[in-house]
Order: structure tokens, then sequence, then C-alpha cells
């Protein structure tokens, strides 16, 4: 009898081993803390930066205001300390008064690879007067040494400046700062990096990034860069535009000469700065920016493993405010990122497996699930120009501030001549507000338009194939895009209201029947959700 259940148990003991394999495979959330709150006092909290102690504690680097929180009130920076990887925060001390008649902050902290630790930071003496210092720390972070100013040659503004944690050394040892001039006085910023091969001694300058590379025309500029090291020796820089974009620059010579500046593939972003760094576990660059043309809202992440050609793993690391000016710094399996957001300077413990999963839905779909086989009926209805249409649920479709509506279909064109036809509807009461996207399908590529004469705006693969669409809409700024197959690029930006004069609760609009289009659609899965 015992000799009969060993068997049993020996699949129970593997059975467990499995599970517990598998339990050992999971890894935490992200744990999220304001860890230096806003106060009456202290308004502005921000533009940390955290590195590690030799002895495996964290240093948190940050600029604390005053009164106002301006960019041109006084502030200081403060030091933190954690004993346990992030998780607590304690002795918070001066580490740099405000040395300016104005204002001191932007720190940046580096671990040398000749011993000690290089921090950076601005000081600002006039609303026309920002200059970049260094100072260098030979016990941990305890006490700094003398500062040492970096001297733009005097044919620049003067208004020199630098975001937090911009700070990296090269392979070869050379020490890279990237940082911008201008601003002041209508002239257009341009990016460049201050670099030293004494181990900050002294510093040199390279020739300037502009972003008139790209718009001849631009009176703004390329702004806050930032700078990492690629695998073939070249290092690249990311910098902040005003065109709906990040662009970036190479250089081959570490640092001292750059290319010119081309935009980042596949990635939109409004007026602000974007931070970059190595993943150590995977080798993957990781980059955290605001995934908006428009707003600091949502904070995003992406993966590149072609350092830097493409990104994907698209997912919100924040989201409910603005968020700006981060950090990021890899301790253990964690990655540590610093941001200015909503009740002070926020500090997010992530596991770096999080970055490489799929985007989870900030709030759940209403209606997913895929679709019957649709005959015109009682649903359908013809309108004035020959669509047909089926209506959503009028209980669940309100047409709220934030909305998202995904939908896959096949588009069929049946004579070479002509092209299918569908078309997706999202708003809400006001016909101002609401937004019509054609999808079009001939024998080579779909397309899409906003014209209701169905003229192509932008042509995409695979017109025989069946693809996903998915828009998303604010209608408190009254944008809309759409996107194709989960890219994360848009195929289309537009205001709502590009197309007016329907009504409410019309998702997707196909023409099967329809003789003179030439061709049929077939919706094979619909999804929506709204957010307040």
């Amino acid at each position: 009898m015992i000799d009969s259940i060993r068997p049993c148990g020996f699949f129970l003991l593997i059975l467990l081993g499995v599970l517990r394999g598998e339990a050992e495979d999971a890894f935490p959330p992200p744990e999220r803390q304001v860890v230096v709150p806003a106060t009456s006092e202290h308004p502005r909290n921000g533009e940390a930066d955290v590195i590690r102690l030799q002895g495996g504690d964290l240093l948190l680097g940050y600029g604390r205001w005053q009164k106002g929180g301006d960019d041109f009130n006084a502030a200081e920076i403060r030091g933190r300390t954690s004993r346990d990887g992030g998780k607590t925060w304690v002795e918070d001390r001066l580490l740099v008064p405000n040395e300016g008649k104005v204002t001191t902050f932007e720190v940046g902290f580096l671990r040398l690879a000749g011993g000690g630790i290089l921090m950076c930071y601005c000081v600002k003496d006039s609303k026309e007067d920002c200059s970049i210092f260094f100072r260098k720390s030979l016990d941990e972070g305890r006490t700094w040494g003398e500062r040492i100013r970096y001297a733009i040659p005097p044919e620049y503004t003067g208004y020199t400046a630098i975001n937090n944690n911009r700070l990296i050394q090269l392979k070869t040892g050379r020490i890279l700062l990237a940082a911008y001039d201008g601003w002041v006085r209508g002239r257009v910023i341009l990016s460049f990096t201050v670099y030293s091969d004494d181990g900050g001694k002294t510093w040199q300058k390279s020739n300037d990034v502009d972003v008139r590379a790209l718009d001849p025309k631009n009176t703004y500029g390329a702004d806050e860069p930032a700078v990492i090291e690629l695998n073939d020796g070249r290092v690249m820089m990311i910098v902040r535009t005003d065109q709906g974009y990040i662009a970036k620059a190479y250089s081959a010579d570490g640092g001292a000469t750059w290319g010119k500046l081309i935009p980042v593939r596949g990635i939109v972003s409004p007026n602000s700065p974007a931070s970059i760094a190595r993943i150590p576990q995977t080798g993957d660059l990781l980059l955290i920016w605001n995934n908006s043309r428009t707003q600091r809202n949502p904070l995003n992440s992406a993966i590149s493993k072609d350092e830097g050609d493409s990104w994907q793993n698209v997912r919100i690391v924040d989201r409910g405010g603005s968020f700006c000016y981060t950090s990021i710094t890899p301790v253990d399996d964690r990655i540590l990122l610093t941001y200015y957001g909503p009740g002070g300077l926020i500090l997010n413990r992530t596991d770096y497996r999080w970055f490489y999963e799929k985007e989870t839905l900030a709030s759940p779909w209403l209606f997913e699930g895929p679709v019957k086989d649709i005959v015109p009926g009682t649903s359908w209805r013809l309108d004035k120009r020959g669509a047909m249409y089926i209506q959503d649920l009028p209980d669940v479709w309100q047409g709220s501030s934030d909305s998202e509506v995904e939908v896959t279909v096949r588009l069929r064109s049946l004579l070479p001549e002509k092209r299918a036809t569908a078309m997706l509807w999202i708003g809400d009461e006001k016909p101002e507000s609401s937004v019509a996207l054609y999808l079009r399908a001939g024998i080579e590529a779909d397309a899409v338009s906003f014209s209701e004469t169905m003229e192509p705006a932008y042509s995409l693969p695979d017109a025989r194939e069946s693809h996903t669409y998915r828009i998303l809409t604010n209608h408190k700024a009254k944008t809309a895009r759409l996107y194709l197959d989960g890219s994360t690029q848009p195929v289309l930006s537009a205001p709502l209201g590009a197309v007016l004069g329907y009504d409410l609760n019309r998702l997707l609009f196909g023409d099967p029947n329809v003789d003179f289009l030439g061709g049929e659609s077939e919706l094979l899965k619909i999804r929506w959700k709204n957010e307040e």
C-alpha cells in the first residue's frame, strides 16, 4: 500500500517544485511614494537624482524651494538617505546651499571609475544668467570639495543649464554632461556636451546640436538633452523639442562632435524632457517620457532592444497629473525613478521586468469580445450617403471625457479600381466634439482620412488582412488619435470636430452591400471603455 502511493508523492513533489518555481519567477508590483511632500513652506520639491553608496545605502539629492516654487524662486539642494533600497528615507540634510542670487538646483550624481562621487548642479544669478558647477566627494557624500564652474565661451548667452541626472562616464573614462545654452534674449536653444578627461578638473565643450537642421524656421531650439553610450562605442543624445517628438543625434568621438538631429521614430512627445538609461540585467535601453504631443501626462516608459533605433513595450508609469524632470537609477532588480508630480517629489521603485510587460488598462473595458456575423437588420440603418452603421449600447456608451474604442476589421476591395470603406465614429452629444475616421481598402493599401470625400491621408500595408484600429480621445483637449495594430505611433492625430453632424452612439460604419464603393467590410471584434 505504501509503495503504491510513492509515485503520487513523487509527482506531488514535482508539482510543488513547479509551483515554487513559478512563485520565484513572479516579481513585485511597482511601489510609488511621495518621498518629499509639497508643503506651504516648501511648495516644490523635485529635479532629483539617486546614487548608491559603497556601503549599500542610497543618497537622494533634490531641489527644495522656499516659497513660490517657480524656476526663479530661491531653492537649495537637500539630501536624504535610504538603508533599505529606497523603501524609506531619513536624515534630511543640506547638500548645497543656495549659491546664487536667484536659485540653486538640477542636481546630478556620478560614481567615478577612479573613485569618489561627482556632483553637478545649476546656479542662477538672474533670469539671464545661469551657470553649471561641479563638486566632488571622497567620503561618500558626507562632505563636498571646492566647486568648479564651467565657463561657456563669451559668444553664447551665458544662460547655460542642465537637467538633473545627466552625468555619464564612458568606457574610455571620459565624463560627459549634456547641457544647453539659450532661451534668453530671443536666442534659439542649443544643446551640446561638456566633457572632462581628467576626472572633472577641467572641462571642454562639443559643437552645438541645433534643431534648425530639422526645421530652419524653428525659434525654440534643442532643449534639455540627455546622453547615453551605445554598445558600438558611439554616444547618442536625445533632446526636447517643440515639434511634437523627441529628436536625437550621434557622436562617434566620445561626445566631442555631434551629427545633425533626426526625429526619434515611433515616439511622440510634448515640449518636455526625456530620460534614458540602460537596464543592467538585459542590456536594453529604457526611455522615460510623456507619450503625448500636448501635455506632460501620462508618464510613460518604453524599451529598445536595438540601441534606440526602435521602441516597444510602451507602458504607463504614472498618470493623473503633470509629470516631469525624471531620473533613472538601477538598484539590484529595481529601477528607481524620481520625478516631479502632484503632491511633491515622487519615487517609483519598479522591478525591471515590469517594463517588459504589455500595457495594462487603467480601467476595464466595458465591452470586449468577438462580434457575431453582422447582417443588415434592425440594428443597421442607411444614412443619406448610402453608408451603413451599427449602433452600440446607449446605456454603456455615453462619450465620457476620455474614451477608447478598439475594433478589428477586414476590408475587401472587389474591384481593382474601387475601394472598400469603413468608418469609426466616437464622440459625445455635442457635434463639435465628435470625430469620424474613414478606413479605406484597395488592392494595394488601406488608407485613413478625415475627409468626407475619402481622400487617403496615410497608407497602411496588407490591405487584404485584418487590422485592429484603436481610437483614443480626450474631449477636454478636443483631440483624437488613431493607432493601427497596437502601434505606439499614431497613424493620425487631429482635433475632434473634423467631421460633424453625426448622432451619439455610432461606433462603426461599414459598407457591405453598397455597390458603388466596390467592396465590403467585416467587423471581427470590438471593445470600448469610458473614463471620467
